[in-house]
């Protein structure tokens, strides 16, 4: 399996100046490197780190001397380019399937679970689909028969669309013919601009699996109680 992880997001909300908000420390290490050791021990073969605000911090802790157990490729980018128009950068080296994980994330999933389902599926891939406790900010789906996923609700909502409360969890299982979608040279969202282009060939795969994002001090503060009472197991 392949991962490509987001993580350009400068943390301007955790007031993070000589860090990008991945490196934030999570129990005694960034929260970046749960993610990497939950990929390694899930059968992950390759990571690729799309970087962009402090980059080499991201480049100089996650080398590949310290994870030899995995192939890892780092990108920078020169321009903000979106959470999809990022991919561009990389689309000549994508697996017929890979994942994009967003780096702000605590995860604790079963990512060969996802990775089955999202294969079974077929199409252009399936979202990761849950409830949190912050829909207000979150984008929200619509999933019809099958899963397939009928309507995207971008962020904020009325409160009537709230309540649905399946929120895309920001980690999708992708097969690369989506790539046509996306437009060369541009800025574009994958929820804003990509998704939506797909005419019902994006699934959502249903978990109460633990995707919490860590985007606010509270939010810290949250996941620091989650590693503290055995999130893991």
């Amino acid at each position: 399996m392949q991962a490509i992880i987001l993580t350009g997001g400068k943390g301007t909300r955790l007031g993070l100046t000589s860090k990008p908000k991945p490196m934030v420390i999570i129990n005694g290490k960034p929260l970046l490197e749960h993610t990497v050791e939950l990929l390694i021990e899930s059968g992950f073969k390759e990571i690729i780190f799309l970087n962009g605000f402090l980059s080499n911090k991201i480049e100089e802790y996650f080398t590949k001397d310290k994870f030899p157990n995995i192939k890892i490729k780092h990108i920078k980018e020169t321009s903000p380019l979106g959470t999809a128009g990022c991919i561009n950068q990389v689309k000549d080296i994508l697996k017929e399937w890979f994942f994009i994980i967003y780096g702000d994330l605590l995860i604790n999933i079963d990512f060969k679970k996802f990775y089955k389902t999202s294969i079974k599926n077929g199409d252009y891939g399936t979202l990761f689909a849950h409830p949190n406790g912050h829909p207000h900010d979150s984008d929200l789906l619509k999933v019809g028969k099958d899963n397939k996923i009928n309507k995207i609700f971008l962020k904020p909502h009325a409160k009537e669309i709230i309540s649905r409360n399946v929120v895309n969890a920001a980690i999708y299982c992708l097969n690369k013919e989506i790539i046509k979608y996306i437009p060369n040279g541009k800025k574009s969202d994958w929820m804003k601009d990509v998704f939506g282009k797909t005419k019902n060939k994006i699934y959502a795969y249903h978990s109460s699996e633990i995707v919490f994002d860590v985007g606010t001090k509270k939010r810290i503060k949250k996941a620091r109680n989650l590693l503290k009472n055995n999130f893991y197991g």
